[in-house]
């Protein structure tokens, strides 16, 4: 590689050039501000929207609900351009609790967001394993705003979050972003579905789309109109409404930061409140696209959209896919946003082998289904859902782990309680991601050997624990290092 500097990018290496999305060069600090900003906040669609007034949200808002989303902070947590830490608000909370919940419930009362609050520090950082970061794309803007900011927009999300749960608001595909929706529990709803299928003798398949700049292309007049519909209170929505208003970002780039730019759409990426905003202005293309598309069914984890679809062979899926891929252009055409083009995938699921044929056109591409395993939200699904590349995939990552976190453990002289958290933490949450998805129980045949290759990583974990010699016996040496047994932890994370 006579590029390596392309594939090990230093984010504060000062002058490195970028290349914006219109194919010009962009060198200078202010071009590179520029590149970025053009590509990470795009103009929003034209829209006026008004909303009603009142609402009762804001009476809600008490002692408790403000205390409890304020002890979740973190105290390292990056403050904002007042220098005010979350410690230092949960001082001041001891010392005035109730005047600091009026202030919170006095925004919400009035949907209000004080311009104070409005301008972010946007830090630059690489996104990982990207092949070449000269490309503007290959960065996101991490926004970083004042703590007694993020506590009303904690509040504002809970309730926003609370009454589309209670109101079951959202679509049930919807995962991530929600209480208790894994990226694990969506590709559980796809596997099972699938398996469905084959019990009726058909096949499935599933188009994989990528919203583009997700966060960043959220138009603040078409989101009040969705919330509006899901029936969210006044005060909310124009608390929304002023939250997205007025905006202006400082991008941090090599360590400088530079003058406040205006932004006119999106929802900034790291913001407490931007999640449930996200998901809830997405929710509305599961039903369009269902009900035109009769037998699709969506699945989706923030920004990744599955459609799923089944028939008797692949030609009748691709067909449907196909047209689940127009009604998803139309949608997100009519709502501001755009597909990824480049990362569109298509799987076809079956028992037996064989070679699809149909492809899936999403627009003027045409997307074959894909012949090796596909990467869904960190899950490699194979065409007959063994999983078993995944498994090795996990396996070998964890060894990973485990090998760089014990020399670190060496050269720090932790404590064995202290190293076995790090294992725990580290390695074994590597090791084990998504096995819920695979291990049937160690009855079923062909299990115990996969119990097996994970009980030998947990060995070396508690040797590395421990500090004991290979020859230890295994019973003492699960005792001393308090690290569970392999099958254990498998059952418990059914």
């Amino acid at each position: 590689m006579g590029h390596g500097w392309l594939y090990h990018p230093k984010i504060d290496k000062a002058g490195q050039a970028l290349v914006a999305e219109d194919g010009s060069f962009a060198e200078s600090q202010e071009e590179r501000e520029q590149a970025i900003l053009t590509a990470h906040f795009p103009k929003g669609p034209p829209g006026i929207y008004k909303p009603a007034d009142g609402g009762r949200a804001f009476v809600r808002v008490d002692v408790h609900l403000v205390g409890s989303l304020l002890a979740k902070a973190t105290n390292t947590s990056a403050p904002g351009d007042d220098r005010i830490s979350a410690g230092i608000i949960k001082v001041f909370w001891q010392w005035d609790r109730q005047r600091i919940t009026q202030l919170v419930r006095a925004y919400i009362r009035l949907g209000y967001h004080p311009k104070l609050w409005k301008t972010a520090k946007g830090v630059v950082i690489p996104k990982p394993g990207k092949p070449d970061y000269t490309k503007v794309r290959a960065y996101r803007v991490i926004s970083l705003l004042d703590v007694i900011s993020k506590l009303v927009e904690r509040t504002a999300a809970n309730l926003i979050a609370d009454h589309l749960e209670r109101k079951r608001g959202l679509h049930d595909g919807q995962y991530g972003c929600r209480k208790r929706r894994s990226s694990v529990n969506a590709v559980a709803v796809l596997t099972n579905r699938t398996q469905q299928a084959w019990t009726a003798k058909k096949v499935a398949g599933a188009l994989l789309i990528d919203v583009k700049s997700a966060f960043n292309n959220v138009s603040k007049t078409h989101l009040g109109k969705r919330m509006e519909a899901l029936g969210v209170e006044p005060d909310l929505i124009r608390w929304t409404g002023s939250f997205m208003s007025d905006r202006q970002v400082k991008l941090v780039l090599d360590g400088k930061a530079g003058e406040a730019n205006p932004v006119d759409t999106g929802i900034p990426q790291g913001f407490p409140a931007a999640p449930i905003l996200f998901v809830t202005y997405l929710s509305g293309i599961f039903d369009e696209v269902e009900a035109a598309v009769p037998g699709v069914r969506g699945l989706s984890f923030v920004d990744d959209i599955s459609w799923w679809a089944d028939g008797r062979d692949d030609k009748v899926v691709a067909a449907k896919l196909t047209a689940a891929a127009t009604a998803s252009i139309e949608w997100v055409t009519g709502n501001g946003v755009a597909i990824d083009h480049g990362k569109t995938e298509a799987t076809l699921f079956h028992r037996k082998r064989s070679t699809p044929t149909a492809t899936v056109k999403v627009g003027a591409k045409a997307v074959p289904f894909n012949k090796e395993a596909t990467r869904w939200l960190e899950v490699w699904l194979d065409s007959q859902l063994t999983l078993k590349g995944y498994q090795a995939t996990r396996l070998k990552e964890g060894r990973k782990a485990k090998a760089k976190l014990h020399r670190l453990t060496g050269q720090m002289g932790l404590s064995p309680a202290n190293c076995r958290k790090v294992m725990t933490a580290c390695v074994q949450a590597t090791a084990m991601f998504g096995s819920e998805l695979w291990w049937k129980g160690d009855h079923v045949q062909g299990a115990i050997g996969q119990a097996d290759e994970l009980q030998l990583l947990v060995n070396q974990e508690a040797r590395a624990t421990t500090g004991c010699f290979r020859t230890t016996n295994l019973g003492a040496l699960s005792m001393e290092s308090g690290l569970r047994a392999a099958t254990t932890q498998l059952e418990n994370r059914q």
